[in-house]
C-alpha cells in the first residue's frame, strides 16, 4: 500500500472513532419522553454514517436483539481494560477518552453487540476489576463509564 492509501485508511479510521465517540456521547442528551433520541437510535445512526463513509451495509446493527442478556461478559472488558491501562497512561485526556471509547466500542462491535453498549453496565462490568477501571477513567478524566 503506498503513503497515499495508508493514509486515506489512517483516517477512515479516526472518522469512525470519532463518530462513535460522538454517538457515545450524545446519547445521554435526550430521552424518548423528552423528545431526544434513545442510545440505540443513536448507535444506529452512527453506525449507517460509519457505513456510508466506510463502505458496507446501510446500518450494520439492523436485527440486532437490543434485549437480553449482556453481550460482553465481565471477564472480556475486564481484559480490555487490563489492556487500556498502560496504553492510556500519558495521553492527553482527551486523547484517552477517544481511546477507550473507540476500543470499548471495536470490543462491542467485535461482538455483533453496538446497539447494546450501555455505560450503566459497563460500569457494572468494570466492578470486577476495579484497579483498572479506576486508572483508565482517571485517564479519560470521567468517574464512571456512563459519563464517556
Amino acid at each position: 500500500m503506498n503513503r497515499i492509501g495508508a493514509f486515506r485508511v489512517q483516517s477512515a479510521g479516526r472518522t469512525a472513532a470519532g463518530l462513535v465517540l460522538a454517538a457515545v456521547m450524545l446519547s445521554g442528551c435526550g430521552s424518548a419522553s423528552s423528545g431526544g433520541s434513545s442510545a440505540p437510535e443513536s448507535a444506529h445512526a452512527v453506525a449507517s454514517a460509519i457505513a456510508s463513509a466506510g463502505g458496507g451495509t446501510a446500518d450494520p446493527l439492523a436485527g440486532q436483539d437490543q434485549g437480553g442478556a449482556q453481550p460482553v461478559s465481565p471477564a472480556e472488558f475486564c481484559a480490555l481494560l487490563a489492556k487500556e491501562a498502560p496504553k492510556v497512561k500519558g495521553q492527553s485526556t482527551i486523547e484517552a477518552m477517544t481511546t477507550v471509547v473507540s476500543d470499548i466500542a471495536g470490543l462491542y462491535q467485535s461482538k455483533n453487540a453496538m446497539a447494546t453498549m450501555d455505560g450503566t453496565a459497563m460500569d457494572s462490568l468494570a466492578k470486577n476489576c476495579p484497579e483498572d477501571a479506576t486508572s483508565v477513567l482517571k485517564a479519560a478524566g470521567v468517574t464512571a463509564f456512563s459519563q464517556l
